[in-house]
């Protein structure tokens, strides 16, 4: 089977920012067997070089061109607590993303201020494109990385 063949019916899938999360979406994009995993824009040198080595994959000069290499965005946003700074990248997401094929996720790695709490509880379920997860540490967040089936986007 060529690669053309092999990509027949997957999702192209790419990853803005490889650091402390942005590896393993990039990690599990490159193994997934329903994706594709088109690549990375990241503006750090020396990392999008080792990242790009390590999953034989393309770095992307803008966002523009990712987003026209791929099917699918996810935008996962870790937080604790931090509601302004929270609420200022919810926000601008919503307002600023003119991709439309993207999801926002916020995960919340165990708040515990109010003014957090309040506002993670409000936006549960209020945004069509966007969804709070609560973990623990976020380790639970790497544990059911695939959905079954076939999904318009890929759930992190």
């Amino acid at each position: 089977m060529n690669r053309e063949q092999s990509t027949v019916n997957k999702i192209k899938c790419g990853v803005v920012g490889v650091g402390s999360l942005g590896q393993h979406h990039a990690r599990i994009y490159a193994s997934l067997p329903g994706a594709e995993f088109a690549g990375i824009f990241e503006t750090d040198n020396a990392r999008a070089k080792e990242i790009c080595a390590k999953h034989n994959c393309r770095r992307f000069a803008t966002l523009d061109e990712l987003g026209e290499a791929c099917d699918a965005v996810s935008i996962v946003v870790p937080t604790k607590n931090q509601h302004a700074m929270l609420k200022r990248c919810v926000e601008s997401v919503l307002r600023l993303t003119e991709y439309e094929n993207y999801e926002l996720i916020v995960v919340d790695n165990g708040s515990d201020e109010a003014d957090a709490c309040a506002y993670l509880a409000s936006s549960t379920g209020k945004f069509v494109t966007g969804e709070v997860l609560t973990v623990d540490g976020g380790q639970q967040l790497w544990g059911d990385m695939w959905p079954t089936g076939r999904p318009d986007y890929f759930r992190l």
